[in-house]
């Protein structure tokens, strides 16, 4: 677990290198204007592919309980089910996008003069990226499930590298058409992405197509998805609601200073996360054998270290937020960057603790009553922001949820 973990975190460390640099250009490339248009855009995606964020932690649960049975597993026979689910996802997904999400962009989405119709197709460009970088979520949980973090790293590297080199492709058109140009070429970085795992993990890719009782298999993951998707609901209600109601209320500068703060709040988080992918499989694996003592051994242990690890880069980054903040964007910052920073560091605090809590309840199958009723807490976020908001309560508040 040290081992995986220290990779995913050398993985994590250039991905955030890289995003810090590409992110800094893009703004300066797009604009203040530009780059709130992009974010704006992307909150719609998000609402769209809300489900997304579940397939992972679905997929990796699986494969991972697959290989705790031993011998009596069937692991290609899982990760053709898998595959499947995902195809039929994006098929759904991208129907709702392209009607009811297209919709909203047009109609309804706060935009400034002259950006309505780039928004449109940015917005459908993101559409395309996010689908493709969808059709690598099997592969990378395999990745996960069989502790091959190696690879995740490798593959960490080459996304990094890409976002890097699309950021400063974008002063190669003129201004103009820059904002088009980032969402479509960052389709192109998913498609390369994509195709290396493919390529990374082909052996069971042909396996999975002999496998037999896929079908049956894909009813209980796919019943197992939709109860986890209750959660990745409420998480879009809570995150791009929030978003899209402080748009309507108070510009693109609320999802500038929205988009920046999640940004680094996400970047500080990383190493928790990177613990996380480490210790997720290892607990799943733990229940299937049935071990209960070390499980829950592990499982105390892991919530412990998470909370540490995550204050040791949190604390200082609170106090130090408005240097960092000139630091990393100069002009470009927000003007409510450092507010909204500091409400996202104590929220990432108590996902900390709650992340292997989560992980040993999921290990299980039997998850309705708890995906419920976190689910509707969840959600509560989004309606204590519009009350805020409404009141009139400063922009960043709203994280407060």
């Amino acid at each position: 677990m040290a081992r995986n973990t220290l990779l995913l975190i050398a993985k994590q460390a250039v991905s955030i290198a890289a995003e810090i640099v590409a992110l800094g250009v893009v703004m300066r490339a797009l604009g203040a204007d530009g780059y709130g248009v992009y974010t704006a855009a992307f909150g719609v995606m998000g609402v769209v592919f809300m489900l997304s964020g579940t397939l992972n932690e679905v997929f990796c649960r699986f494969i991972s309980y697959e290989i705790g049975k031993g011998e009596r597993g069937d692991v290609p026979a899982v990760f053709a089910s898998v595959l499947l689910l995902t195809v039929l996802f994006l098929a759904v997904t991208l129907l709702v996008g392209e009607s009811a999400g297209l919709w909203f962009v047009r109609r309804c989405l706060v935009v400034p003069d002259g950006f309505t119709e780039p928004a449109v197709l940015v917005y459908q460009a993101i559409l395309v990226s996010t689908s493709v970088g969808a059709l690598s979520i099997p592969f990378s949980s395999y990745a996960l499930a069989t502790e091959r973090m190696g690879v995740v790293a490798r593959m960490g590297f080459l996304g990094s590298g890409l976002s890097v080199v699309v950021a400063y492709a974008l002063f190669r058109f003129a201004p103009e058409n820059r904002l088009v140009a980032y969402a479509s070429l960052e389709i192109a970085a998913a498609a390369v992405v994509t195709a290396a795992y493919a390529v990374k993990f082909r052996n069971v890719l042909r396996s999975s197509f002999c496998a037999r009782g896929v079908w049956r298999r894909l009813l209980s993951t796919g019943a197992y998805f939709l109860w986890s998707s209750l959660r990745s609901v409420a998480h879009t209600v809570r995150f791009h609601g929030t978003q899209l109601y402080g748009n309507a209320r108070c510009g693109v500068a609320f999802n500038s200073a929205w988009g920046a703060a999640m940004k680094f709040g996400l970047w500080l988080f990383a190493p928790v996360v990177c613990f996380r992918d480490a210790y997720t499989p290892r607990i799943v694996k733990l229940r299937a054998e049935g071990d209960g003592r070390r499980f829950l051994s592990l499982v105390i242990r892991c919530a412990v270290l998470s909370a540490l690890v995550y204050l040791v880069f949190a604390v200082p980054a609170f106090i130090c937020a408005p240097g960092l903040g000139r630091i990393w964007l100069g002009s470009a910052m927000p003007a409510d960057f450092v507010p909204f920073v500091r409400w996202v560091l104590v929220f990432y605090l108590f996902n900390s603790v709650i992340y292997p809590l989560h992980a040993a309840i999921a290990s299980d199958d039997r998850i309705a009553g708890y995906q419920t009723v976190v689910s509707v807490i969840i959600a509560l976020g989004f309606a204590f922001a519009v009350l805020l908001l409404a009141c009139g309560f400063p922009p960043s508040s709203a994280v407060a949820g």
